[in-house]
């Protein structure tokens, strides 16, 4: 006689059948007839190989695993066979360090996608921060590519940078409060609005980094694991004041992964190995299972294992036991996961948004006796919910005390943040003025501001960090490029460590509409002046064409962005030679110069490459009072 409990089984899989015919015909469940069709097979299998002539199940571990997953596939078809409305169906979204693979988590099917325009190759993507993230409501991914942030739809059809050069370390999607949280490898906590790209700031105390960040939209709650004091911090939202809770964790914590609905984390340290508490415990829980990156949905906690992590392993998240695997191609350096699905839809009324940090941008907190307290940043004024942005419209204004030194200091910008830290020198030899704000810093030796490049038509920074450090050797473009109005100019080179500078007067909203439209501007300065900027240099003795977007008539000979022509023909149609800044030439044998001295077609051939500075002295920032 059959056992009672594998005739219910038995029965289960015949309703499923005759049902599942019936919604067969559904074009949104395509697969319901191959995916059932695979589990009576499945369940053949089991009956030939664990039930005996009697009916009689047999006991082994063996055959209790299979019929347990063969319960929950049943489970699944039922789901997803006899759903009213659209079947949210649920897939993995793995990514590699140049493609997407998107994994139907029913049948198991691989949809693989490349990533244009990836900066990130097969040799160096371990150095880079890496995390993808889903926003449910409009079921698109954020992902993290070298320093920016990008988002498209899953199978990257449509793929666009969401946001630029903010060397995110860890992202986190609010898709109830509409935004991103990042680190990055400061102690600030950046959050941008989806909608409007509004980006605020919140800064903790001093010594802090983090390794992972996390939120729950559901909540109103923000995880962070801290890898200075190795502690994992919470932050809600009581009575309008930030209160914090934390668990010791003893070892760094990475890929902090949310089950909202049991309010339970999840994390992993460096030898892979996973751990877990509840939202309020301190009881930290060894769940027993090393492996990579992870993802959770429903009962279940996907874990990337094996070399290379091609093999995502399903555990149940209450006894930990493996339910399934998915093989996934072999060592294709796979980074992240995620579970996505379809027909989310989220309370946007839910009471418990969480509007953080309520005490707005350029705020610093400080951890006392377990609560929050907040002041402005440093270099910012004001009460804690409206910290003011310093008031330096430029470094004149900046440098404008007797007392005060050449450094870095707040400027007034036109960016998201509405300010950046410039290096401002209050006195330069060779230029007129007093207070001088740095734009630009050019490599003579490098590519990065030749002539066409598109730096010089947008309005997009380059390693701003290098704009802080006064006039070195790294190259920088500040966003003081196109929101700083000018009244003077000041251009120096520098040769062996010998810098020559020299100044000019001209009114123009920014050096970005001087430059940007490629249209010749012509300046005030002469010959004589801008041979003076390199020791030893030397022109061509006709044209003498000078200013902004300097070219000869015919193009694609000699051309600077800035500086002067020279031609050994007595006419401006084919210049050979030049002294100025964004300079590029038609010499396929000289090797780059995109800044400093270059002769060619001459007795006296030169390509000596500088390292160029520009500064501007302003009265104001353009839009900004």
């Amino acid at each position: 006689m059959i056992s009672s409990s594998t005739k219910a089984f038995l029965w289960s899989l015949i309703i499923l059948s005759i049902c599942g015919q019936i919604v067969n015909g559904n074009d949104d469940i395509s697969i319901c007839k191959k995916s059932l069709e695979t589990l009576k097979d499945n369940v053949e299998e089991w009956m030939e190989t664990c039930v005996d002539k009697d009916g009689n199940d047999d006991n082994t571990t063996a055959c209790k695993e299979v019929k347990q997953y063969n319960k929950e596939m049943m489970q699944m078809q039922t789901e997803m066979c006899f759903y009213e409305e659209f079947y949210p169906k649920p897939y993995l979204i793995i990514m590699s360090f140049d493609k997407v693979y998107t994994v139907d988590s029913i049948t198991g099917d691989i949809h693989v996608s490349s990533i244009n325009g990836s900066s990130k190759n097969k040799f160096d993507h371990a150095s880079r921060y890496n995390d993808i993230e889903i926003d449910v409501v409009e079921n698109v991914l954020y992902y993290i590519d070298d320093k920016d942030i990008k988002r498209g739809n899953f199978d990257l059809t449509r793929n666009e940078i969401f946001a630029k050069n903010v060397s995110a370390r860890d992202i986190t999607v609010d898709w109830i409060g509409r935004r991103i949280f990042y680190i990055d490898s400061t102690n600030i906590i950046y959050q941008i609005c989806l909608k409007k790209k509004i980006t605020s700031v919140m800064r903790l105390q001093p010594g802090l980094q983090f390794s992972s960040i996390a939120f729950d939209s559901k909540h109103g709650y923000l995880f962070l694991a801290e890898s200075t004091e190795v502690f994992l911090w919470l932050w809600s939202m009581t009575a309008n004041k930030h209160h914090i809770f934390s668990v010791s964790i003893r070892s760094i914590a990475h890929d902090l992964t949310l089950d909202m609905v049991k309010e339970k984390i999840y994390w992993r340290v460096s030898n892979g190995n996973v751990f877990s508490c509840d939202y309020y415990s301190h009881n930290v829980i060894d769940f027993g299972t090393s492996g990579g990156p992870m993802a959770i949905f429903g009962d279940f906690i996907y874990i990337m294992t094996n070399v290379g992590g091609s093999v995502v392993s399903v555990h149940n998240t209450t006894d930990q036991r493996t339910r399934r695997k998915f093989f996934l191609p072999v060592n294709n350096g796979y980074l992240d996961l995620a579970v996505a699905i379809h027909g989310i839809t989220p309370d946007l009324n839910a009471t418990k948004t969480f509007r953080f940090p309520s005490c707005g941008p350029y705020t610093y907190y400080r951890k006392i006796n377990g609560t929050l307290n907040c002041t402005c940043m440093e270099g910012f004024s004001g009460e804690c919910n409206s910290c003011q942005a310093p008031a330096f419209s430029s470094c004149k204004e900046a440098l404008k005390d007797n007392s005060s030194t050449d450094g870095a200091y707040m400027i007034k910008t036109n960016t998201s943040l509405g300010y950046s830290k410039v290096f401002c020198k209050k006195i330069i030899s060779g230029c007129f003025g007093e207070g001088w704000t740095l734009v630009m810093k050019i490599d003579g030796n490098k590519k990065t501001f030749q002539y066409n490049s598109s730096l010089w038509s947008n309005k997009e920074s380059y390693k701003t960090e290098n704009g802080e450090t006064g006039l070195g050797q790294n190259e920088t473009k500040l966003p003081t490029y196109w929101s700083t109005q000018i009244k003077k100019m000041c251009v120096g080179m520098k040769v062996n460590s010998k810098i020559k500078f020299i100044s000019f007067e001209i009114q123009a909203e920014s050096l970005y509409e001087l430059i940007a439209d490629g249209k010749y501007r012509k300046t005030t300065l002469s010959r004589s002046q801008w041979l003076t900027l390199v020791e030893n240099s030397s022109l061509q003795q006709y044209c003498d064409r000078e200013g902004f977007n300097v070219v000869g008539l015919r193009g694609g000979d000699a051309e600077v962005k800035l500086g002067i022509l020279g031609n050994n023909e007595n006419e401006c149609i084919s210049p050979d030679s030049f002294i100025g800044f964004g300079g590029s030439h038609d010499c396929n044998f000289c090797g780059v110069n995109s800044c400093g001295n270059f002769v060619s077609w001459s007795s006296n051939d030169k390509n000596v490459r500088t390292m160029g500075y520009i500064l501007l002295l302003s009265c104001c920032i353009k839009g900004i009072a």
